[in-house]
């Protein structure tokens, strides 16, 4: 080439170069870029749909028990905290206390269940029983035909027949005498044999015609009816009998005689304050010499035999419940114990607060532990969904640039990048991803970024230089661990 020529290419060169070197001057900064990075595992999580809220305890049942009658509390009979039995006398009323009323009571009551009052309804049932046999009897003969009894009834029936035409006969020749022949005296006992004849025969003659017919519809609707009023009323009796001997009695026996004795032992009985249920002694208002009424309010009663628990879940949660769908339940005053319960109703109709409808959910315990405080708070967990297995890695692996998120996966020594999409992130910093991972497979964690910036004159023309990364080593492209145990840096940053 001339020498004019390269001298020509050369400056221009010389030139750009000055310009580079001008623009670098000593003390101009420089920024570095050092990433730290670390090692994670990829694992397996399997997660349950749930409905979780806090609800309160509540026992099956709490009664405040009330006085009847009015009167001084005698004796108080139990303690807090002591186990009944229902009908058990909890409080008496003291006798010299009692109204007027109640003193009546307590004598018919005596009148009643005397021995002369017992004696009077055992013949009361001899009497009803004596009544539904010959009801039965009669019925029976309704239906029965047998033509010798037919024939017997028939010639009793001549026989009657016969001897009251005599009778009548003799009464006939006897009053057709003239009278100044006789006496009324003479004529009187032919009067009163045909009369007794006459009886007789009409009575033969209905047996026979009654053995002999058959009943109309009406007839045996009749002597059914009888039957059925007879064996009542000998139930009645029987139950009267047993009520007032202290024996049991039917649930659902009536009658006027037995309602009135239940009415009276009701009001004597107004002197005993007495449990309603089986439960556990909660309160006790009132010490013997307090004056109560009608409705005064002296125990509380507790029914502890099971507990429920009530939820509120909004409109979206709740469609995913069921009557019958499995609770895990905790006490928060008890937090070394697991409850189980069941979803036991539904509120058909939700409340609307702030513009969301809100429903009552029972759930009601399958223990019915002592130690639960009544009222106590809970936090109910229903499972509402079949049990989902989903990958997880620590949250510091998921990167992401233009092309969307991604992991680098470490496999002998080797990294790789694998595409993932992230979903929730859990209380121990992981998150839930999607992508063509393996449990067990280790990826790279980003720890930490930082930035550094130096002083360096000849820094404009040749670079910042090297930067080393956190994990002590120099930066490798190539994905390749380094040997000397530094951290490969992760494809794509």
């Amino acid at each position: 080439m001339p020498r004019a020529a390269l001298k020509t290419i050369i400056t221009p060169l010389l030139f750009l170069i000055t310009i580079s070197l001008a623009g670098c001057s000593v003390g101009q900064q420089a920024e570095t870029t050092g990433t730290t990075i670390g090692y994670g595992t990829v694992s397996e999580i399997t997660q349950t749909v749930t409905v979780e809220e806090s609800g309160s305890i509540s026992p099956r049942q709490v009664a405040t028990v009330s006085w009847a009658t009015q009167g001084t509390i005698g004796n108080i009979l139990v303690q807090v905290g002591q186990a009944v039995k229902a009908d058990d006398i909890l409080m008496t009323l003291d006798q010299a206390s009692l109204p007027e009323s109640v003193r009546l009571s307590q004598l018919k009551l005596a009148q009643m269940t005397s021995p002369a009052a017992i004696a009077e309804a055992e013949q009361a049932v001899l009497d009803a029983q004596s009544s539904l046999t010959t009801a039965q009897y009669a019925r029976t003969n309704l239906d029965y035909k047998d033509q010798g009894t037919i024939d017997n009834a028939y010639y009793e029936y001549v026989l009657a027949k016969e001897k009251y035409e005599k009778a009548k006969t003799d009464y006939d020749n006897w009053a057709d005498e003239d009278a100044s022949d006789h006496y009324e005296t003479d004529l009187a006992p032919y009067y009163t044999a045909m009369y007794n004849a006459k009886t007789e025969m009409d009575s033969k003659e209905y047996v026979y015609e009654l053995y002999n017919s058959n009943s109309s519809a009406q007839t045996i609707a009749e002597y059914d009816s009888a039957v059925t009023l007879a064996e009542n009323k000998l139930v009645e009796a029987q139950n009267y009998l047993a009520a007032i001997t202290g024996k049991s009695v039917p649930a659902d026996a009536t009658g006027d005689k037995l309602l009135t004795y239940y009415q009276t032992k009701l009001s004597v009985d107004a002197v005993n304050l007495r449990a309603p249920f089986d439960g556990i002694v909660g309160a006790i208002y009132d010490e013997p010499g307090i004056l109560v009424s009608n409705n005064h309010a002296s125990l509380v009663l507790v029914d502890r035999s099971e507990f429920t628990t009530t939820i509120t879940v909004d409109e979206s949660s709740v469609i995913m419940l069921a009557e019958g769908m499995k609770a895990a339940i905790s006490v928060d005053v008890l937090p070394e114990k697991a409850f189980t319960g069941t979803v036991r109703m539904i509120e058909p109709v939700g409340k609307v607060s702030n513009g969301v409808v809100y429903y009552d959910v029972e759930v009601v315990l399958d223990q019915a532990d002592a130690q639960i405080p009544l009222n106590a708070t809970t936090q109910v967990s229903i499972q509402v969904g079949e049990p989902v297995t989903s990958l997880v890695v620590p949250a510091t692996a998921v990167q992401s640039d233009t092309t969307g998120e991604y992991v680098q996966t470490v496999d002998n020594g080797v990294t790789a990048r694998v595409d993932v999409v992230s979903g929730t992130i859990l209380s121990d910093d992981t998150v839930i991803v999607t992508g063509n991972l393996t449990p067990g497979q280790q990826v790279v964690l980003i720890l930490s970024t930082s930035t550094n910036t130096s002083s360096n004159g000849m820094g404009g023309l040749f670079g910042p230089g090297i930067t080393t990364g956190g994990g002590g080593g120099p930066s490798n492209s190539g994905g390749q661990v380094p040997s000397d145990g530094g951290a490969p840096a992760p494809n794509g940053n």
